[in-house]
């Protein structure tokens, strides 16, 4: 018997290149194009959430295709393609809604990175934001672009065309470069336009 495996494990080798003999030169087993060529992981139909031991949802994060960068067998961070976040209140109530062409996750630092037709819907204050390229905080909700962005809020259009800072918890904005636009839900005979209203 033990002479019978030592002759297997020496006709592996000879088995093995008889195998390969017939395969071009160029062969290779996987070629595809990736968007993400040096991520450790790749995940098409990403989902991740947190919920807390009584089930109340905090955050859930999907996308269309995800890739997961390692650093030291830890995830370090993800960068997402068709990403949407979305964000419950203390109830478990959807809040605050985040999507985008690609997003950027630190883990460490719970940011995100945001680019390409980044929209923000934030429910109970009943704000928009629409731009290129943000930065937000998950923990501290602090949103900020040092590109043009728009913010739709309370019958108000404002166009910040150096980039702006916005306190989501504290409703809060620092907008550089403003351009306001009033807009009327009212007749024209209401919109004579108090200057201040």
């Amino acid at each position: 018997m033990l002479g019978l495996r030592r002759n297997l494990w020496m006709l592996l080798p000879v088995m093995l290149s008889g195998a390969f003999a017939g395969c071009p030169e160029g062969y290779r087993t996987v070629e595809e194009d990736v968007r993400e060529a040096d991520a450790a992981i790749r995940i098409t139909d990403f989902r991740r959430e947190s919920v807390l031991t009584d089930g109340t949802k905090q955050w859930f994060v999907r996308a269309e295709e995800a890739f997961i960068y390692q650093n030291n067998k830890k995830t370090a961070r993800i960068i997402a393609y068709n990403f949407r976040f979305e964000q419950y209140d203390a109830q478990g109530r959807p809040s605050d809604v985040i999507t985008a062409d690609r997003g950027e996750i630190d883990q460490d630092e719970e940011m995100f990175y945001l680019s390409g037709n980044v929209f923000f819907k934030g429910g109970e204050k009943n704000r928009t934001i629409r731009a290129e390229e943000v930065e937000y905080g998950r923990i501290n909700q602090i949103m900020t672009s040092e590109k043009p962005l728009v913010i739709e809020e309370a019958g108000l259009v404002t166009r910040c065309t150096r980039g702006a800072e916005i306190d989501n918890a504290e409703n809060r904005q620092i907008c550089k470069g403003p351009v306001v636009v009033s807009t009327s839900t009212s007749g024209p005979e209401d919109s004579a336009g108090d200057l201040f209203q």
